[in-house]
């Protein structure tokens, strides 16, 4: 990170235990919620949002003009603030997009639709919203 860009784009993963499973039963984030039960995969989900907000001190620490985009919930609520407010930066029927702040830091963090739904119009609307609330120096 030793050099000057008016943007920097990361990417980052809040269970970085890979899930694919052969039975949809045991896929994904519910996949492995199922597997390790509630009591272990809170355990889980504390050191890996420990892991994330360690990427997001060093990658945007508290930087105004930083953000973090969340595509899936587990990971928007592991790093949302509990005390966070948060708005609606735009809705599509039952999708919205939201705004709220990471507990650590008081970086804007925007819970997006699943990705599935990239390809469809009013997803291009979400993501030119969210565009619009971020400013190049």
């Amino acid at each position: 990170l030793n050099y000057e860009s008016p943007f920097r784009v990361g990417l980052a993963v809040f269970y970085s235990m890979p899930s694919p499973a052969s039975n949809p039963k045991w896929s994904g984030v519910a996949g492995l919620s199922k597997l390790f039960r509630a009591r272990a995969f809170r355990k889980i989900t504390s050191y890996e949002k420990k892991r994330v907000e360690s990427i997001i001190r060093e990658f945007i620490g508290n930087d105004s003009r930083g953000a973090i985009i969340a595509f899936q919930k587990d990971a928007y609520l592991g790093v949302k603030g509990d005390d966070s407010q948060e708005s609606v930066v735009v809705e599509e029927g039952k999708w919205c997009a939201i705004e709220a702040r990471c507990s650590s830091y008081e970086v804007r963090l925007f819970r997006m639709p699943p990705t599935r739904f990239m390809h469809a119009s009013w997803y291009v609307k979400f993501l030119q919203q969210v565009k619009g609330r971020f400013s190049v120096e």
